[in-house]
């Protein structure tokens, strides 16, 4: 999976349960290790919402994300998560001068409601940059997210959900289907999703033909072609 954690939350892992922390972090050096990309996304460095930040603040909290990630990690981030999704120009713009790539955002954002959710687009920026954007999909985004029968088990939902939906969308090129949830879901909200995540991620999709993949890997085998503008001043939820 691809992950971001809050650097004040990381922190807080560090000092109370830091053998959690180390394990996370010995994951991603791993998965770094093995595909020569990150799983790991950074964040700025406060929940703040990026569009109404003022234009200082959202250098300085990009830059203190960025700074926590490396001292994490041991290297630079290449994707940011936006909390809320909330995004507008100026905070891509401000994002991509700090050298990230790319970010996650809601379908419902992209200006073009006929976009494809199974590939990422480009934006283009002020002085000729662009930054990538990831469209998750909305259907399984939600069922995970809201639907308790859908992550019940992990065997069903790759079979009545996962499957189905590739169908649906089915296109000549190969598809990325991204679902989006928040950590707190996994054993918080909804008891025992941890084990689904465990079996959804090593054993469901085994024999259905379907990849494990995460954002930064997929940017690297299949580079975007297409651009699409965004819905300025929106989030995932309103």
């Amino acid at each position: 999976i691809s992950f971001n954690i809050g650097p004040t939350l990381f922190l807080w892992l560090q000092q109370h349960y830091p053998e959690t922390a180390r394990s996370i972090i010995s994951q991603e050096n791993l998965v770094r290790q093995r595909t020569g990309v990150s799983n790991a996304m950074a964040q700025p460095f406060f929940h703040i919402i990026m569009p109404l930040a003022a234009d200082r603040d959202k250098v300085t909290l990009t830059h203190w994300g960025i700074r926590a990630y490396e001292k994490t990690f041991g290297h630079r981030p290449q994707g940011m998560w936006l909390p809320e999704t909330a995004v507008d120009m100026a905070s891509l713009e401000t994002i991509a001068q700090q050298g990230i790539e790319f970010t996650i955002l809601a379908p419902w954002q992209a200006q073009d409601k006929n976009l494809d959710v199974t590939q990422p687009y480009r934006v283009q920026l002020t002085g000729g940059c662009d930054m990538v954007v990831f469209f998750y999909n909305a259907f399984l985004s939600s069922e995970i997210s809201f639907n308790p029968s859908a992550s019940v088990n992990a065997d069903s939902f790759v079979r009545d959900w996962l499957i189905p939906q590739a169908e649906i969308l089915k296109k000549e090129r190969d598809q990325f289907l991204l679902a989006a949830s928040d950590g707190e879901l996994y054993g918080h909200h909804q008891p025992f999703r941890d084990q689904f995540l465990i079996h959804l991620l090593d054993g469901a999709v085994e024999n259905t033909g379907v990849q494990h993949s995460f954002p930064a890997l997929w940017l690297m085998q299949n580079p975007p072609d297409g651009y699409m503008p965004i819905q300025e001043k929106t989030s995932w939820s309103c």
